[in-house]
């Protein structure tokens, strides 16, 4: 398989760290499916040579419906992600909740219906998820988002040991 042929899945791709990496990939001839929230993802898609699709990250239905109508991936990226800073005296439960469903459980959902899809046929690829050196030095106002990539980092360590067995590296 050339590089020309692969193709990567991509959360998070309409800004930031997701857009960067969807933008490098798509240079270096990769298929980038990109997937986010924000509808200009589908235009990104586009601009790159490649799909954009409007994702909710929270919603297991909707990335489980994106990953099957994507081509195959060779490779995944979890860029989506959300960033929160309030004391934890202070914080309320709707943003430790978002946080986590964003974060650690968007990252999950992508990378456990990549991987069915990956085992089905005959395992390899990749995966990369995005976490933060926060999840190793803790900041004040911070513990939310600490926690979630804190999450998204040792979920990607237990991936890694779960899937290896079937040729599919996970890093983080």
């Amino acid at each position: 398989m050339t590089q020309q042929e692969r193709t990567v899945l991509i959360t998070g791709a309409a800004s930031g760290i997701g857009r960067a990496t969807a933008e490098a990939l798509a240079e270096d001839g990769w298929f980038v499916a990109a997937a986010d929230q924000d509808d200009s993802v589908v235009t990104i898609g586009d601009r790159l040579g490649g799909s954009g699709t409007v994702v909710d990250v929270t919603s297991k239905a909707d990335v489980d419906t994106w990953v099957a109508n994507a081509p195959l991936a060779d490779a995944l990226v979890t860029a989506a992600g959300r960033f929160g800073q309030r004391l934890l005296v202070d914080s309320v439960d709707g943003e430790w909740e978002e946080l986590l469903a964003v974060n650690l459980l968007g990252s999950m959902r992508a990378l456990r219906a990549w991987a069915r899809t990956r085992i089905a046929a005959g395992g390899g690829g990749a995966a990369v998820l995005v976490a933060s050196n926060n999840a190793f030095w803790p900041s004040r106002g911070l513990s939310a988002y600490c926690a979630s990539k804190a999450g998204v980092l040792l979920l990607g360590r237990c991936a890694a040991s779960e899937l290896g067995e079937y040729d599919i590296r996970v890093n983080v």
